[in-house]
């Protein structure tokens, strides 16, 4: 929503739709005002900031990323936080890649690239520290030193590869691969010209809409991206997500300051040397992706039955939203897919309907599921999948919408009797003695993560999300639990089995009053 103020008799703001704001202007009974007129002419150069890209250096400045970033032309970068894409990790695998190699095993001691990005990782710690004259002197030293990292793999330049534009550093590979690594800086932090992150947002959301090479385009027009800012560096990348570019950061900063002990330089070090290991071969920003499916994961088309530890393939079909569950301003990574499984030689693939779930944090209960499924209380597990820097995916049975229904208000059968009520409390009551029996805790039965089948005589029940599922005594409710919704649990307490009682009935309660 945008405001507009027009003065009569005194201000009034009236509170428009940016689809409805020239309609309003057109319809005012005082429309040829000298108000209006002053109106319509703010609304045009208004209007170009939504509709439209902003050059990197505005799109810099608060006052004009908020804006486009209401309209059509907006990039999923994390700012505001509702304009978020997948995660990169999930989207190309040049961004799981650079992840596990700064997250998982370090590298070896005596590897001539991870030596090389010491020395220029120690270097950078002595020098960006000091005072520059200008932005462009910083840039030049930070170019200077780290330039022996990347000379084996292009050059750098101002300018970007195809068609106009540029940002203050391009690592360029040859034809077809273009621009690898976009950077854009300021000389201090708090400078009056803007964030640099969301200047190379918007230097990577230029570049990617002028690439016409068909393999780039169909990989997604991965690129690297980072900032200087002052002694500070953040390193990133983007991905074109169905014509949106999707631009967020692979790490935290890195603060190129000496330590005693070397610390800062050791992680800067395995930064650089992760950047230049991604970008050592040209082909990986060509290659065909696994999948293609638009908002959806990019990195996977199969998984690993937990039974039978066959290879079975994967087709994404769309994001599966379900509207009562919803975080962080978004829908849960949920997918709708095909798994195709061998059946014989020269017989097709037999195809199943299967929902796909990233955990949102980084544990699942696996076990509890597995075993909640055996007893006929969970959809069933069919497999997993991962890939090294990527979250483990988990595949597994998809309930009907057509006989399933969430045990919501919104979903509840109108004709549903006081028998079925009385057979899901019982069947509920099994639930939470199953769980006990096995020592489990489920943490989260909600009505969203419960869905019910009425039969002829009963009603059938199976649980959903077991992300925080575990042993009781063990198991805890995330950090980030939000503490509205009316759990009997803390942030990060023990998850006891009388919540998953508490929760159940007042589910029902609730549903039943």
């Amino acid at each position: 929503m945008l405001s507009l103020g027009l003065r009569r008799n005194e201000m009034e703001i009236i509170q428009l739709s940016v689809d409805e704001i020239e309609q309003w202007l057109e319809s005012y009974p005082q429309r040829d005002s000298a108000a209006i007129k002053v109106l319509r002419n703010e609304w045009q150069e208004l209007r170009a900031e939504i509709y439209e890209p902003q050059p990197p250096s505005a799109f810099a400045r608060c006052s004009h990323w908020v804006r486009q970033q209401k309209g059509p032309a907006f990039i999923n970068c994390l700012r505001p936080p509702e304009r978020s894409g997948l995660p990169l990790n999930l989207l190309h695998p040049l961004f799981a890649e650079f992840l596990d190699l700064i997250e998982g095993s370090p590298p070896d001691g005596s590897d001539p690239k991870f030596i090389l990005a010491e020395r220029v990782a120690i270097e950078l710690c002595q020098e960006m520290p000091r005072h520059f004259d200008t932005e462009g002197n910083r840039l030049d030293e930070f170019e200077r030193i780290v330039t022996r990292l990347f000379e084996e793999i292009g050059s750098f330049s101002k300018e970007f590869p195809v068609g106009s534009g540029r940002a203050d550093l391009v690592l360029k590979m040859s034809f077809p691969v273009g621009a690898v690594l976009i950077g854009e800086g300021r000389n201090e932090p708090g400078g009056s010209c803007g964030d640099p992150y969301m200047q190379v947002v918007a230097s990577y959301d230029a570049w990617a809409r002028q690439v016409k090479q068909t393999p780039r385009i169909d990989a997604g027009c991965p690129c690297f991206v980072f900032c200087v800012d002052g002694p500070n560096i953040l390193f990133g990348g983007g991905f074109r997500d169905n014509g949106v570019s999707v631009v967020e950061p692979l790490s935290g900063w890195c603060v190129m300051m000496p330590h005693v002990q070397l610390k800062r330089e050791q992680t800067l070090a395995r930064h650089l040397y992760a950047l230049s290991s991604c970008l050592m071969d040209q082909s990986k920003f060509l290659k065909a992706l696994p999948s293609r499916t638009a908002y959806c994961p990019r990195i996977y088309d199969a998984f690993i039955r937990l039974d039978s530890r066959e290879r079975v393939l994967l087709e994404f079909i769309e994001p599966f939203k379900n509207p009562w569950r919803r975080r962080r301003g978004v829908f849960d990574l949920l997918f709708h897919a095909l798994a195709k499984e061998k059946t014989g030689n020269d017989l097709p693939a037999k195809e199943s309907s299967v929902l796909v779930k990233v955990p949102i944090g980084s544990a699942y209960g696996l076990e509890p599921h597995v075993l909640a499924a055996s007893a006929g209380f969970a959809p069933r597990l069919l497999g997993t999948a991962s890939i090294p820097g990527a979250p483990v995916i988990y595949v597994m049975e998809l309930l009907s919408s057509k006989k399933w229904f969430h045990l919501v208000k919104a979903e509840l059968p109108k004709d549903i009797t006081e028998r079925q009520k009385k057979d899901l409390r019982n069947r509920g009551t099994a639930l939470i003695s199953f769980l006990s029996e096995h020592q489990l805790v489920h943490g989260d039965l909600r009505g969203c993560n419960i869905m019910c089948r009425r039969g002829d005589n009963d009603v059938d029940l199976r649980v959903l999300d077991w992300d925080w599922a575990g042993k009781r005594g063990t198991a805890r409710y995330p950090a980030a639990l939000n503490t509205e919704v009316g759990y009997q649990g803390l942030p990060g307490g023990l998850i006891e089995t009388s919540h998953d009682e508490d929760m159940f009935r007042k589910t029902l309660d609730d549903l039943f009053r």
